[in-house]
């Protein structure tokens, strides 16, 4: 796991920011007793928050199952961006969710990870730091923006190509578009934004802006993951078209809490 609550900065922190050896972490779930401290600072394994044998996750904790498998790049197989576009945008029936065709596991590679959806590519880049190799020549900081990297090289001006987009839903009124915006402080208290337009149809957004309403209570302020090609329209906006739901991702609240491992970072 790559990200903990600090109990001396009582705040959510990402392990590359922490340095004390000795220090105890707590699960980001505030409900959760599992406890965690820094390790493989020098090892094999890239430095991570490794949970004590003493101490254990409460019962459906959302950081407790599904997690480690992500952190094991022996264990995962990464199909390229371009493949995984190609892929969503084809499939016409069935649960575009799984992506496998009903061929969940190859019978020689029993837990072998396989990352071939948005989903499962959104889960990996939650879940390890954005340094993270993805492939050869691709870390998570090419596939991922969102505000943990947002200043970086400019990108609050615009980006191009096939990435993961994670923003915050803004109110508009186009039954076919679904407004976002990417919003960061910077340390001298300046406010920057990318903004966010996602084309579809009427039904995926009507789907998805009621869901939102209904789980949450409003449309407005909610994060949500986009997986497409992007282009710039002009500087500070981009946009995409999607053509298949799985595109876009509602953040579970464990998602959003691990986002929000940003600060000190930039």
């Amino acid at each position: 796991m790559y990200t903990a609550y600090s109990n001396t900065k009582k705040k959510l922190v990402d392990v590359e920011d922490e340095f004390d050896l000795f220090e105890e972490f707590s699960c980001p779930n505030p409900q959760c007793t599992a406890r965690f401290t820094i390790r493989s600072v020098t090892g094999k394994r890239a430095k991570h928050f490794a949970k004590l044998p003493s101490t254990d996750h409460i019962k459906n904790c959302p950081f407790a199952n599904d997690k480690e498998r992500y952190s094991n790049p022996s264990m995962i197989r990464a199909l390229s961006l371009e493949s995984i576009y190609e892929n969503m945008r084809q499939v016409q029936r069935g649960n575009p969710q799984n992506g496998t065709h009903g061929k969940r596991r190859g019978a020689a590679q029993p837990q072998m990870l396989v990352i071939n959806t948005p989903n499962k590519l959104l889960q990996y880049c939650l879940r390890n730091p954005l340094y993270q190799k993805y492939l050869p020549g691709i870390r998570i900081d090419d596939i991922l923006l969102c505000s943990q990297n947002l200043i970086k090289y400019g990108r609050f001006k615009g980006i191009e190509g096939i990435r993961m987009i994670v923003g915050t839903t803004v109110r508009n009124w186009e039954n076919n578009q679904l407004k976002l915006e990417i919003r960061k402080t910077t340390q001298t208290g300046k406010n920057i934004w990318l903004n966010v337009l996602v084309k579809s149809s009427v039904e995926i957004c009507s789907n998805i802006r009621k869901h939102l309403a209904t789980t949450y209570g409003e449309y407005p302020g909610q994060a949500l993951a986009v997986f497409g090609y992007w282009s710039i329209d002009k500087p500070y906006n981009i946009s995409c078209t999607v053509d298949c739901k799985s595109h876009i991702i509602v953040l579970k609240e464990e998602d959003k809490m691990l986002l929000s491992r940003e600060s000190a970072r930039n």
